[in-house]
């Protein structure tokens, strides 16, 4: 295991930061739960610039302590994709570009490697299944990483705009996996109705 580093930084002054990704008030030996927000953990501190209480994500300020300064327009990357580990080993800065391309390109990954059935469900109770998380997200109008997202509980519940997302392997029902979002007994209804137009139209022609 890499040996533990403890260091301050005169920006979070009243703090201690462990290289291992924890912090914790100076003088004391526990270190601080991390507040939880809808995906990273946060710190507060006092701005003595704005003069004011300001949040930032504890990895931020983990890097910003035993890397360096952020310059404007990078962020700070979990190498290994796991948000909750802020050890030091874990983090780098990359630019905003390139950290979104590391982004989507390891959702891509687990995409490819899980395709695993959707349920979702509404605040009535009302639950639909897909077979996919690209499904999904075309049938609610948002993005496939949103819905990845929502599975992994990284929102509050696992709920995104009103809709609970979980991954599941429930058998023996209706999903949905068609352009037009229909199960298969919703395509044959619809088959059968336009039967009965046609019928009915050449009836009246005739």
């Amino acid at each position: 295991m890499t040996l533990e580093i403890i260091k301050e930084h005169a920006t979070f002054d009243k703090y201690e930061f462990s290289s291992r990704g924890f912090y914790r008030m100076k003088g004391n030996d526990d270190w601080l739960p991390q507040e939880l927000n809808s995906r990273y953990a946060n710190i507060r501190y006092f701005d003595n610039k704005k003069n004011q209480y300001c949040s930032t994500n504890i990895h931020r300020a983990i890097a910003t302590v035993f890397i360096g300064d952020i310059p404007k327009g990078y962020e700070v990357d979990h190498i290994n994709k796991d948000t909750k580990d802020n050890s030091v080993e874990n983090l780098r800065i990359v630019s905003m570009a390139r950290n979104r391309q590391l982004r989507d390109n390891s959702f891509l990954k687990t995409m490819q490697k899980k395709p695993q059935t959707i349920k979702t469900t509404d605040s009535s109770g009302n639950v639909l299944y897909f077979i996919s998380k690209t499904c999904a997200g075309k049938y609610f109008k948002i993005s496939p990483a949103s819905v990845y997202l929502a599975c992994q509980q990284k929102y509050t519940n696992g709920c995104y705009n009103g809709i609970k997302y979980e991954i599941t392997a429930d058998t023996g029902v209706p999903i949905i996996n068609s352009k037009k979002y229909q199960t298969v007994e919703e395509k044959n209804k619809a088959r059968a109705e336009r039967v009965r137009e046609k019928r009915n139209a050449k009836k009246l022609s005739e």
